[in-house]
């Protein structure tokens, strides 16, 4: 019964063995951003650069979303301030899938894997009346490759992912001085008073000076409104 058993398993394992000749070692670039979220080359340069110093493969991690956002309870939606920079969320998956394949088409003798940079969760502690406001775990992030599908790409589990938003009772209540807002929008500037319209949620855009690339916990801080004092990052 031995050999009949070694005869098997040498059937079964011949598949794996003629898989392996066909594999080798291929070099390539990990954790990389192009301007199509906070890189400062684009996909196409990229590609270039990278096949230029020997490399056969891109694994792009373009920043998945970028939104930091902070509000007071129990009225978040009148008090919100936002920090928000280019991902793919924000520009489009359909155009990041689309980039991504136009340029493989340009460069068929390069590996060209899309992927993004998720943040899965981040959370504050402290408060702005008290100048200790601070944001914890904007770089424990998930590193995900390979999903071409834009449904499946739309669902990651990101805080403020819009495709996962679930509306609930709280979100009401955050959202009641906003609506007191619209509906009293008619009398503001003429009889003096503050009108509360786009001064409820007040955001910055992404041109700050300085390199693209790894400056989000520094700009989010240095930037943050006069609204709040600055946070800090943790």
């Amino acid at each position: 019964m031995t050999r009949p058993l070694v005869a098997l398993l040498g059937i079964l394992l011949l598949p794996l063995a003629a898989r392996g000749e066909t594999l080798r070692p291929l070099p390539a670039v990990l954790h990389v951003h192009s301007t199509f979220s906070t890189g400062d080359l684009p996909l196409d340069r990229l590609v270039m650069e990278a096949r230029a110093r020997g490399l056969e493969a891109v694994l792009l991690s373009e920043n998945y979303l970028l939104r930091v956002e902070y509000g007071l309870w129990p009225f978040r939606a009148a008090t919100r301030v936002v920090h928000e920079e280019p991902s793919v969320l924000s520009r489009g998956v359909e155009a990041y899938l689309a980039q991504v394949s136009e340029v493989r088409r340009r460069f068929p003798e390069m590996l060209i894997v899309p992927g993004v940079e998720v943040i899965p969760h981040y959370h504050w502690t402290g408060s702005p009346l008290t100048g200790d406001l601070t944001h914890h775990d904007l770089q424990k992030n998930l590193l995900v490759f390979g999903i071409t599908d834009p449904a499946d790409l739309k669902r990651l589990p990101s805080t403020g992912n819009p495709y996962l938003a679930r509306r609930t009772v709280g979100s009401l209540v955050e959202a009641l001085p906003g609506l007191s807002c619209s509906r009293g929008s008619g009398s503001s500037s003429s009889s003096g008073g503050a009108s509360c319209g786009s001064e409820g949620s007040r955001s910055w855009s992404a041109g700050a000076a300085g390199s693209r690339a790894r400056r989000w916990s520094s700009s989010a801080s240095s930037r943050w409104s006069g609204r709040f004092p600055s946070p800090r990052t943790r």
